[in-house]
């Protein structure tokens, strides 16, 4: 059985990172700003309001 590593990516845009994250065998969870309908075809993702900035990224990131 062929389990992968999950790792979280946050950023304003985490879209190139995910999908270098699979051709890297892991399995990305993004938090971002914009949740790419890409994106989210591959992976979890939750959006960020831009205007909550990085405090809200770290807000998400830290599950409070």
């Amino acid at each position: 059985m062929n389990t992968m590593e999950t790792v979280l990516i946050v950023g304003a845009s985490t879209r190139a990172v995910a999908f270098s994250a699979l051709r890297a065998e892991l399995k990305p969870r993004c938090l971002d700003y914009f949740v790419d309908r890409d994106l989210m075809a591959i992976c979890t993702v939750d959006r960020v309001e831009a205007q909550e900035g990085v405090a809200g990224l770290e807000r998400l990131a830290l599950g409070s």
